[in-house]
């Protein structure tokens, strides 16, 4: 099985500049932001420009898109027993699907947030929709 060697990478001055940087570093896969990942980025799409550049930076290195991970917002708590703050999240999460495919991303993660005191197993179910 291949082995991949990445990093996550600051996006300053755009995503591309993220591919460029992992690349510069020899990297073969890397992990960044597509929005801020103190916010929700439920209202946040990705221009068609930031898309163009940033295949363009993955085409000038060894990274290929499936060997891009997207690291989903910290705040998108899905596991939440709270109706209000899942909306939310859960729109946020659809965002980031929405961007990542945009790019061409081959992986997501997201830390699916806290339970609080609510029964774990009710949370997994909101976790799944």
């Amino acid at each position: 099985m291949p082995r991949f060697l990445g990093a996550h990478t600051i996006n300053n001055g755009g995503i591309h500049m993220a591919v460029k940087r992992a690349g510069n570093a020899g990297t073969t896969a890397m992990q960044l932001f597509t929005a801020i990942p103190k916010y929700y980025g439920d209202k946040v799409s990705i221009k068609p420009e930031r898309v163009e550049r940033f295949r363009a930076a993955l085409a000038e290195t060894k990274i290929k898109p499936e060997n891009v991970m997207v690291h989903a917002a910290y705040v998108l708590s899905v596991a939440t027993p709270d109706d209000e703050t899942w909306v939310r999240a859960a729109g946020g999460l659809a965002k980031e699907m929405e961007r990542s495919s945009a790019i061409g991303a081959g992986q997501v993660c997201f830390h699916p947030g806290s339970a609080k005191d609510s029964e774990r197993a009710e949370s997994a179910t909101r976790i799944a929709a």
